[in-house]
């Protein structure tokens, strides 16, 4: 690591300054006279090139946001710059997200029906739904990630029959497999319940929020003949079935279930 300090204010020089006097003996720090912007961007330049210079060690990531002018600058004065990439902040993303919200809300030409929906919980919610979506799609397709993006209100205003329709297939669908990270479903909901008070909670939540793929032998044949049985499950029993999809709770989004199929009633088979 590299320090690298910038001063370009001190306290018996300005002190003297103010007073219209002359500053008394002292040894100053004072090595800079850029505005604060300026300054920050030298900063990070000079620890770039030190960095090199003192341990051969080049940072080539950068994380920042939008526009970054210090990026251009790296990329123009040091020494390897064209090898470093930027890395976009996602909390600096959501945290700007927040604020349009918050300013939609205040807007008078907007509809008064839909600044209600914009309350202090309803937005940090779409917060979190967004950081959570930038993490799920962070290597995946931008299409994917405008889609998730957009349905992020289907979860804090409970529109949740678009979620229904939209996970049909279930495994098969990768709309499904989204919408089932970090939900209580049946297969969960056990642990949950039975996990003592005394123990931490940490690894059950990252087990909810960031599954890892699972199979065996009878994993892979439970998904083979599943399919089968609902083929022949209504010739068997002469009714009619329907594709199913992974069903919301309307009061607690964050409770989900998803049969294998439906009947015509409507009723889980």
């Amino acid at each position: 690591m590299v320090t690298v300090i910038m001063h370009r204010q001190v306290c018996v020089c300005s002190r003297a300054e103010n007073k219209n006097e002359r500053s008394r003996e002292h040894v100053c720090f004072k090595n800079r006279n850029a505005s604060s912007g300026a300054m920050e961007s030298d900063l990070i330049m000079e620890g770039f090139n030190e960095n090199i210079a003192t341990h051969n060690v080049r940072y080539l990531k950068f994380i920042s946001y939008g526009k970054s002018s210090v990026f251009v600058k790296i990329r123009e004065k040091v020494v390897y710059g064209t090898e470093v990439m930027k890395i976009h902040c996602t909390n600096h993303a959501v945290k700007n997200c927040g604020k349009a919200l918050y300013k939609i809300r205040n807007e008078t030409s907007v509809a008064v029906s839909g600044r209600k929906l914009l309350t202090a919980k309803n937005i940090k919610a779409l917060q979190d739904i967004e950081m959570k979506v930038l993490s799920i799609n962070a290597h995946g397709l931008v299409e994917d990630l405008k889609a998730d993006l957009l349905n992020g209100p289907n979860h804090v205003t409970k529109d949740v029959v678009k979620i229904e329709v939209h996970t049909k297939g279930q495994w098969d669908n990768p709309r499904y497999v989204m919408e089932r990270k970090g939900r209580l479903t049946a297969s969960r909901f056990g642990k949950v319940c039975k996990r003592r008070i005394n123990r931490k909670p940490h690894a059950l939540v990252a087990q909810i929020l960031y599954p890892k793929h699972f199979t065996n032998e009878a994993v892979n044949y439970g998904k083979v003949k599943e399919k089968v049985t609902i083929a022949q499950f209504p010739s068997a029993r002469k009714v009619q079935i329907d594709d199913s999809e992974m069903f919301v709770d309307e009061q607690h989004p964050y409770l989900g279930a998803s049969p294998d199929a439906t009947n015509s009633c409507n009723l889980m088979s």
